[in-house]
């Protein structure tokens, strides 16, 4: 389950910070191609809607910054996606923000639960559980952990779902 929403989360990352600019005036070119590259693919892991997916590049160019991300390696000097996004890691600033701007930005729990449920019915106790245990502070740090690469945070994060999923 865990290794589900790493790659999930992972997903979010690539197409979230993979389609970047830098300076000032590609500031809003860089959130439309964030925004576009979110709801482009209809196979994600993790799917959101338009007005979801434009918050995020807004948010992610407004809270980490085009240069930033582009330092980070998301992108080539050139401004293309980089296929060493997964690769990256965020300072804990960055990583926290980037979570608060996924978190914030779209319904968090529900991506969770559909990366946990993988399109089968999980059952109703469970599914019970999972709907208390998952607020948006386990949600936050988690993506927080992901983006910061820190496994261990990240499956700390996870735990009250696990014991969710396992009881």
């Amino acid at each position: 389950m865990l290794r589900t929403i790493l790659r999930a989360s992972g997903v979010v990352l690539v197409l979230a910070l993979g389609a970047c600019g830098t300076g000032g005036d590609d500031d809003g070119k860089a959130a439309d191609a964030i925004s576009s590259s979110l709801t482009a693919d209809s196979d994600q892991a993790l799917q959101v809607t338009d007005e979801q997916a434009d918050c995020v590049g807004e948010g992610f160019v407004d809270d980490i910054g085009t240069d930033k991300l582009t330092d980070y390696g998301i992108l080539t000097e050139d401004l293309e996606a980089s296929d060493k996004a997964l690769d990256t890691k965020m300072d804990k600033a960055d990583a926290e923000a980037a979570a608060a701007v996924l978190v914030g930005c779209t319904d968090a729990q529900k991506l969770f639960s559909d990366a946990i449920s993988q399109g089968q019915e999980i059952p109703a106790e469970a599914q019970a559980c999972l709907d208390e245990a998952l607020t948006d502070e386990v949600v936050t740090d988690f993506f927080a952990a992901t983006f910061a690469q820190d496994t261990a945070l990240a499956a700390e994060a996870m735990t009250p779902l696990q014991e969710c999923m396992a009881g």
